[in-house]
């Protein structure tokens, strides 16, 4: 797994940044004395300070990939960006047109998803900027929730009382879940899917 991964890039003397972002993304999906080993490890070896330029608006999440070697940020100012974790390098940049209330890696690092105030979630490829898909899900704000593991679905939470599952090449709506009277705060795949 991901905390054996620390592990290894310990081991083979790379830098300590990537062992510890492989081992918060474990402890994302759940506590284990690895991970944390790995994270202790990483923190006694100490950190370079990188700064990544570009924003020009408030940050509102971001994301990690799974290998540790990039960072999405998703900001104010209409845009994602991914960057080089180790560099601080701009790799791409992906503009939705307006405001953005926050975004998706994919769980295989292959899209990009950001959602916006204008009731759309753009579905990007990663590595090249590329729009994928534009799915609309209503008027007003829409929050892109995670994706499948598998990566070919991605929930999705807007101001209603629902959450709508689609397909993340075709941009269909697959399925729709209605909450018990009140509105979806945060959305989640089980990692069987």
């Amino acid at each position: 797994g991901l905390a054996a991964q620390g592990q290894i890039v310990l081991q083979n003397g790379q830098p300590a940044e990537q062992a510890a972002l492989l081992a918060l993304n474990s402890l994302e999906l759940g506590y284990s004395s690895e991970a944390d080993a790995v994270l202790q490890t990483s923190l006694q070896r100490g950190f370079a300070l990188r700064e990544y330029t570009g924003h020009g608006d408030v940050i509102r999440s971001l994301q990690i990939s799974t290998d540790g070697l990039r960072l999405v940020s998703f900001s104010e100012d209409h845009t994602a960006r991914m960057w080089n974790i180790f560099t601080g390098e701009e790799i791409a940049q992906y503009d939705h047109g307006t405001l953005i209330t926050t975004g998706r890696l994919s769980n295989d690092d292959r899209y990009v998803a950001t959602g916006g105030t204008d009731g759309t979630i753009i579905i990007w490829n990663s590595s090249d900027g590329s729009k994928v898909q534009t799915i609309s899900d209503g008027n007003g704000f829409v929050w892109p929730g995670h994706f499948s593991p598998d990566s070919q679905f991605i929930v999705s939470a807007n101001n209603s009382d629902k959450v709508h599952m689609w397909n993340v090449e075709t941009g269909e709506l697959v399925r729709t879940f209605e909450s018990l009277g009140s509105q979806f705060g945060h959305t989640l795949f089980t990692n069987d899917g």
